[in-house]
């Protein structure tokens, strides 16, 4: 893995935002050990800032397209995301590749979201649909900020 993409807290849980090629949003999850891309890495504080606020969100409808990985995990915060309208991913450890566990019913826009949480989002720019990426590879697919 190239240190661009390194994970900035080695065994630790991180969250982080991206947004794909129609403004929709999602939350990754790292599991502790997930890839992130530099620009998110360069910003530790600001996107710790914007999940908290995120956790904030009310929801706007509900968890959709639901993946258990085991019957016995906890995944109401995936759900949770989803209901507020983000797709939400969580790293495969060990080797990847994140992979999305609940889809929103009604995604929300980035353009929606209170302006420290948009700047966050924007860190991360990938060129696909969330809608249709059933998995994501950092290395394969290169974000760019916006």
């Amino acid at each position: 893995m190239e240190m661009s993409r390194a994970h900035p807290r080695w065994g630790i849980e991180f969250d982080w935002l991206a947004v794909d090629r129609h403004g929709h949003v999602a939350v990754l999850t790292t599991a502790g050990y997930g890839a992130v891309p530099e620009s998110v890495n360069e910003h530790l504080a600001e996107v710790d800032a914007a999940l908290e606020r995120v956790g904030e969100l009310s929801a706007i409808g509900s968890a959709g397209n639901i993946v258990r990985r085991s019957a016995d995990g906890d995944y109401s915060n995936w759900y949770s995301y989803s209901a507020k309208g983000f797709y939400a991913y969580d790293w495969h450890v060990w080797h990847g590749p994140y992979q999305r566990l609940s889809s929103p019913t009604v995604p929300i826009s980035v353009d929606r979201l209170p302006s420290q949480v948009k700047t966050v989002a924007r860190l991360a720019v990938f060129p696909v649909n969330f809608a249709d990426e059933a998995q994501i590879t950092i290395e394969s697919i290169d974000p760019s900020p916006c």
